[in-house]
Parts: structure tokens; C-alpha cells; sequence
């Protein structure tokens, strides 16, 4: 075999720290941007809003005699999923699944509602 007949020149110690403080600064510019991005603190006004469109739902389901199936109401923030099923006698279960627009996450409410009628 031959033998390495260069040697390599080995880099000095401020060279090693100017290159690790810009390692980290970029790494930290980085993972900023990253949680920046990915978080999105929930705006009250609009949760607000969704949760009185959910009872405002709910009281209307429960007062008025709907047929069981599935319905949806749209709203200017998103979505209301609605599913009306028997369960046992006279009981119904209420599902409501919001969908928001803005791409959240999903919520899904369950309510059993006593029905007016024999179906």
C-alpha cells in the first residue's frame, strides 16, 4: 500500500468557533421559523363564535323535531357536521363534528336529546 505522502492541514481554534457559533445561529434562526410557522395561537373571537353556532345547534336540534339522518350547515368560518340516530326508545344521539376552514383540528360533540316522537 502506499503511504499518504501530504499532510492535511488541521483547522485552528478560532476557525472551530467561528464555525460553530454559525452552526448555531442557524440552527436557531431555523427552529424560530419552524415554530413560527407550525403554532398558531387560537383567536377567542372565533372560538367564540364556533361555540355559540354549537349551542345555537344543539338547542335548535332539541326543540325542533328533526327526521334522524345527516345534515350541514356552513357557516363563514367553517363547517357544522350534523348526525341525527336513533339509540334506544325515545332517545336520539346528537353528533356534531366542526369542521373549521382554516385547517384546525377537528371537534366532535355527542349529546343524547330525548325525541317527541316514536321513529
Amino acid at each position: 500500500m502506499a503511504r499518504l505522502k501530504h499532510k492535511l492541514p488541521a483547522s485552528s481554534l478560532v476557525e472551530c468557533v467561528v464555525a460553530s457559533v454559525i452552526w448555531m445561529g442557524t440552527f436557531m434562526l431555523v427552529m424560530e421559523i419552524l415554530i413560527r410557522v407550525t403554532f398558531k395561537e387560537p383567536n377567542p373571537d372565533e372560538n367564540l363564535i364556533i361555540s355559540l353556532e354549537i349551542k345555537r345547534c344543539y338547542l335548535e336540534y332539541v326543540e325542533e323535531n328533526y327526521k334522524v339522518g345527516k345534515y350541514t350547515r356552513c357557516c363563514d368560518w367553517g363547517t357544522l357536521e350534523i348526525e341525527l340516530e336513533p339509540y334506544l326508545g325515545r332517545v336520539r344521539r346528537l353528533t356534531i363534528e366542526v369542521c373549521p376552514f382554516k385547517g384546525e383540528n377537528k371537534w366532535k360533540y355527542k349529546y343524547l336529546i330525548k325525541s317527541m316522537t316514536d321513529e
